[in-house]
């Protein structure tokens, strides 16, 4: 039977003859969990997630979750004027071209890249956010200002070239996850023509 196949690519078959033609193979590979591959780490857990494995016909796999640190760095193009201007000198907002994954009241850092700066905001300084949507957000001195969405930060000039907010703490993440034990007898089967 052979040993150490890859269950989600599993060996090929292939039937050949000199006469005969169009039969069909199946190779049915069953085995035990080696790896978890991280698709997304997810975003500022609160606690650590448990991994629950169900399903397969196999039984007794368990895998654990190692948590990390990781700052969120979110940067936005400082410069006005463009199709879809990211800073709103009316409004007194910065957008991004995807979701911030700040939350309401958060404190953030601004950091131009050692560029020119938005008029009104100061370089490395914190400011606390209030969400306007999931990818704009608007900038106030104190938490309870951000929260209650009053004294937005006035800005009065646009900055150059691509700048950031990032988060001042960092996020929880998933780092890694360890297969405890692999289980077994869980299969897969896979058709070639």
């Amino acid at each position: 039977p052979g040993s150490d196949y890859d269950v989600i690519n599993p060996p090929l078959v292939h039937i050949a003859d000199n006469v005969g033609t169009g039969a069909t193979g199946y190779a049915a590979v069953e085995g035990s969990l080696s790896a978890l591959r991280i698709l997304d780490p997810g975003f500022d857990y609160e606690e650590t997630p448990t991994v629950t494995l169900t399903g397969g016909n196999g039984s007794g796999a368990v895998a654990s979750v190692n948590m990390t640190q990781s700052t969120n760095s979110v940067s936005f193009d400082s410069q006005g004027g463009g199709l879809y201007p990211e800073v709103n000198l009316n409004l007194d907002t910065i957008g991004f071209g995807t979701y911030h994954k700040f939350s309401s009241g958060e404190r953030v850092v601004y950091d131009t890249k050692n560029q020119q700066p938005i008029g009104g905001i100061t370089t490395d300084a914190a400011y606390y956010v209030s969400l306007v949507g999931l990818t704009t957000v608007k900038l106030h001195t104190t938490e309870g200002d951000a929260l209650a969405g009053i004294n937005t930060v006035t800005l009065s000039s646009y900055g150059v070239g691509k700048q950031n907010l990032q988060s001042y703490f960092k996020k929880t993440v998933v780092g890694s996850i360890d297969v405890i034990d692999s289980g077994s007898g869980y299969p897969f089967t896979y058709t070639h023509l």
